[in-house]
């Protein structure tokens, strides 16, 4: 799949290291922790090598610099257009700007949350935009996100098809009884006989 990640929170570079490292399977803070003069092991250079091979060659397209909606779905129009595009991602919603003003971010993410859905059923492309929670949760005893966790969640909710939603024992607990150990949360699920199951994964 052809992939284009607008990256919002973050420079181009700050991802990259993040990405190399992870597919590396690199401690990030350890390669960004380390004394200027401080050499990488070999075993560890040459696995980070290997990685940014590996996404140097991916059909992957990011951009740091577009956050403004009219433009991004321009540009995703064009690259769709050029055959460029078969699935795109958003780090994150509550970032992108409206041309239009509004007298409240809820106001705002609901006109950009249906920008983004209209625009994936023009071009026939998975959206997967990724969205920042309220602090309700931290007040609760069971942590797990629910949909009503979603900062300006109203439109979110009734727009997407999916919503998955993280959550990390480890973040919280620190025990070491579930490191690494992260569940998908499907809060909501469009397709017809579509899976509310979570999935757990180790990273």
């Amino acid at each position: 799949y052809k992939v284009q990640f607008y990256n919002l929170e973050m420079s181009n570079n700050q991802l990259m290291e993040r990405l190399i490292c992870s597919e590396a399977k690199v401690d990030y803070q350890t390669v960004l922790g380390r004394e200027p003069n401080e050499k990488l092991p070999d075993s560890v250079w040459s696995k980070i090598m290997l990685s940014a091979s590996k996404i140097y060659e991916a059909p992957l397209k990011m951009s740091d610099k577009v956050s403004q909606i009219d433009f991004m779905c321009n540009e995703i129009r064009r690259e769709k257009n050029q055959g460029n595009i078969d699935i795109l991602f958003i780090d994150y919603m509550q970032l992108i700007e409206a041309t239009e003003k509004f007298h409240s971010n809820q106001e705002c993410v609901q006109y950009v949350s249906r920008r983004l859905k209209l625009l994936a059923k023009e071009l026939e492309i998975p959206v997967v935009a990724l969205a920042q929670l309220n602090r309700s949760v931290e007040s609760r005893v069971d942590k797990r996100p629910m949909m009503s966790d979603l900062r300006d969640s109203g439109a979110i909710e009734q727009d997407a098809d999916v919503i998955m939603m993280l959550y990390r024992d480890d973040y919280y607990k620190n025990d070491g009884q579930t490191d690494n150990l992260t569940e998908i949360l499907i809060r909501k699920n469009r397709e017809p006989g579509g899976s509310y199951e979570t999935v757990k994964i180790y990273w």
